[in-house]
């Protein structure tokens, strides 16, 4: 009976250290498959603009090099809160990742206490991608040509000068903020639904200015369709040398960029996270993605995890401040 009763334990005991390994096996076999489907990017907004470029450029290129198909699913809505909850909440398997940006995880967490989801609680950053920087553009018909010419209108015009937005809070409107607070002026904010509107009506002339991102402007002001004040940057941008920025032209630290990086649920285990970080800034290293991406008007960074996770420190830092404005 003892003997039995020995055996069975000692085969008992042989099963449960025999399972407690293969359990810990399996996360292991699972990151050395890794992939064996399609990986899904998701973009939440609609198609069509710099995100949307961004994720498509990435996952086409990452899809030829990780061996499997990378395809981008679009969840627009909610200012980008529907696409980044449906991640947040994906699997952390590796096979959902999110496109992330300034205004889903630096600005709306920030402006909205009540937000669905909480980027470092959330999501393990893979890649910081890069940036496309805002340029301040007014209408053709506003006789100015670069900021101290605006700023001398806006002063001695008695009506202050319209300047439209995609909505209140966001990088554009914030970045309009700036302007009046620096310069000492008024302006009148346009709320629209899109940024599109906003860009039709300043090439018709029924807006005075705006802030886009240069992707996104650059066509119109190569056609002579908006004129170009400065850029919110840093730095010139390389497809507009000629094209001073706004600390240039003396407003010291101006610059307000919409940037871009790709996210996987937090609990993906570090393999697997690797391996996606090393393709994704492998994808950006390739000279056909680096040059569609500069030609869009963004500059590329292609940094790894580390890079993106320090970058979203300084961009929420920077946020609160222009959030907090006061003037």
């Amino acid at each position: 009976m003892g003997g039995e009763f020995g055996m069975t334990s000692s085969l008992s005991r042989r099963g449960l250290l025999g399972g407690a390994s293969l359990a810990l096996l399996a996360p292991r076999a699972r990151a050395q498959s890794f992939p064996d489907r399609t990986i899904r990017l998701v973009v939440p907004f609609t198609p069509g603009g710099t995100n949307d470029l961004v994720g498509r450029l990435i996952a086409t290129r990452v899809g030829q090099t990780i061996g499997q198909p990378m395809v981008v699913d679009n969840r627009g809505g909610a200012g980008g809160e529907i696409g980044s909850v449906f991640v947040a909440r994906a699997a952390p398997d590796g096979y959902t990742l999110l496109t992330g940006s300034t205004t889903t995880i630096s600005i709306n967490p920030l402006m909205n206490p009540q937000l669905s989801y909480n980027p470092e609680r959330d999501f393990r950053p893979l890649s910081w991608v890069g940036y496309v920087p805002l340029v301040l553009c007014v209408r053709n018909s506003l006789p100015v040509r670069n900021l101290q010419e605006l700023v001398v209108h806006m002063k001695a015009t008695p009506t202050p000068l319209s300047f439209g937005s995609g909505g209140t809070g966001g990088p554009h409107f914030l970045a309009g903020e700036r302007l009046r607070c620096s310069s000492g002026t008024e302006i009148t904010h346009v709320p629209y639904r899109g940024g599109g509107a906003v860009h039709t009506d300043l090439v018709a002339g029924h807006l005075d200015g705006a802030f886009i991102e240069l992707s996104v402007a650059s066509p119109y002001i190569r056609e002579g369709r908006m004129r170009a004040i400065g850029l919110a940057a840093r730095e010139r941008h390389t497809g507009f040398p000629d094209l001073p920025t706004l600390s240039e032209q003396g407003i010291p630290n101006f610059e307000i960029t919409s940037w871009f990086g790709l996210y996987a649920p937090i609990a993906t285990p570090d393999a697997i996270a690797k391996r996606l970080s090393d393709e994704i800034v492998g994808a950006l290293r390739d000279p056909e993605v680096r040059s569609r991406l500069e030609a869009a008007g963004a500059t590329v960074v292609g940094g790894d995890a580390a890079a993106l996770a320090e970058h979203m420190v300084r961009e929420r830092a920077k946020w609160s401040e222009l959030l907090n404005l006061r003037c």
